[in-house]
């Protein structure tokens, strides 16, 4: 596809949300699947969204803003607004013990209501998301998520930097050394490198995937992007660099030198650590943003681009390489696209810095766009996201929201920043 032919299938996309919105006053939501406890246990349900990036109305917003600003479209535009306005309305609702999270907690929320408001010149909109990030950094940490990407800060860090001529240096500066010295104190060091228990953290403060269930059986701490070592070194380095404190650049090298120790040179593999031991287990190669080797990539990619060290380089050339075998055999009409754990997730990997990785990234993300549009555009037929192909989820990570926003990603203008590495592109 050319962009005029990407830009439409985004927009087509946009079309399905604005039509499903449902108002009140200035504010808009949606209906999806979600998961909420019931007499005690997690079930899927389905209902109006909450606030977050990751499944909730900022994220639709972040996606439907930049379609509108790209196409001028006046109605696309309002509804991208009304999805904001109701996310900063609800930020509160985002659980406490992920509230921390730039992917589904308040800092997010913030996050999007600053950059829409930007983006769409409505400085009142900054405001709240200004306030809504101050607040966060003030919280107590007792009682939340704080060490990965998904739930905890790893992610808010390099989002709030990035956001620092907005928020002013002097007020993020000591709450992100703050949070970057919890995560310090919360580290497993051996002769690997630097590691953490995260998958403990989210025994107590979170529910749902089998592998977060209490073991028997003593596991290795996680590898990857969303759960994992080089997520949360990432965050060190931007920290450490953002604010000169070498200790943090050194902690944050020590977490990826932990993922290194474990690249299996007989598989060419980094092993999925959640299923260590199992050997019936499937996927315990993973590949996608969250475990396995397209995260891991788009991690070094940004450490490459912060450090220059050539080491990050050579393993995100790896990276790459792997989730372009995979990818290559993915491109089929049941396959998951969504950015979590899909199609849309792994072709990031081959968006940015074409200099860094191989140079097959242009041939990567046409086939994938070529996929997408004989596949589902131009035969009308709905995306598909692991459910059957009723299941067309709006929002963000798992749905429509994020496949429109990869679409805007692979365009060769006008593409709007990487939410999926803050910082790569």
């Amino acid at each position: 596809m050319n962009d005029e032919q990407t830009l439409g299938a985004a927009f087509g996309i946009g079309k399905a949300l604005v039509r499903d919105a449902i108002w009140d006053q200035d504010r808009c939501n949606w209906l999806g699947p979600m998961n909420d406890t019931f007499l005690g246990s997690m079930l899927s349900g389905y209902g109006s969204l909450g606030p977050s990036i990751y499944d909730g109305t900022a994220g639709i917003a972040l996606f439907l803003a930049q379609l509108g600003k790209i196409t001028g479209d006046p109605i696309v535009t309002r509804t991208a607004l009304g999805a904001i306005n109701h996310a900063t309305s609800r930020y509160s609702d985002c659980p406490d013990t992920v509230s921390l999270s730039f992917y589904t907690g308040q800092v997010g929320v913030g996050y999007a209501a600053i950059t829409i408001g930007q983006l769409m010149d409505q400085p009142a909109l900054v405001d709240s998301g200004k306030r809504i990030i101050v607040d966060v950094l003030s919280a107590d940490l007792q009682g939340k998520c704080v060490l990965d990407v998904m739930l905890g800060v790893s992610a808010s860090i390099p989002a709030i930097i990035s956001l620092e001529d907005t928020l002013g240096r002097d007020v993020i500066k000591a709450p992100l050394l703050a949070w970057g010295d919890k995560i310090l104190n919360l580290a497993t060091e051996d002769d690997a490198g630097l590691s953490w228990n995260t998958t403990s953290e989210m025994q107590v403060n979170a529910s749902g995937a089998d592998w977060m269930e209490p073991s028997s059986t003593a596991k290795p701490n996680l590898l990857g992007y969303g759960h994992g070592a080089c997520g949360i070194g990432l965050a060190l380095l931007e920290l450490g660099i953002a604010f000169d404190v070498p200790a943090m650049v050194s902690a944050g090298k020590r977490a990826f030198d932990y993922e290194s120790h474990w690249f299996d040179d007989a598989q060419q593999s980094w092993p999925d650590l959640r299923y260590h031991g199992d050997t019936t287990a499937t996927g315990r190669t993973e590949v996608a943003w969250c475990h396995g080797s397209t995260g891991i990539g788009l991690a070094r990619l940004r450490a490459f681009a912060l450090t220059g060290d050539p080491v990050f380089q050579a393993e995100a050339k790896t990276a790459s390489r792997l989730t372009q075998q995979t990818l290559m055999t993915r491109l089929k009409p049941q396959t998951n696209m969504c950015l979590c754990h899909g199609v849309c997730g792994d072709v990031e990997l081959f968006i940015n810095d074409h200099d860094t990785l191989s140079g097959d990234e242009d041939l990567v993300v046409g086939a994938v766009q070529d996929f997408i549009a004989n596949t589902f555009v131009d035969a009308d037929r709905p995306f598909p996201y692991g459910g059957g192909d009723r299941h067309q989820p709006p929002g963000f990570m798992l749905g429509l929201a994020g496949t429109g926003y990869a679409l805007l990603r692979t365009m060769n203008t006008g593409k709007p920043p990487s939410l999926l590495c803050v910082g790569n592109g």
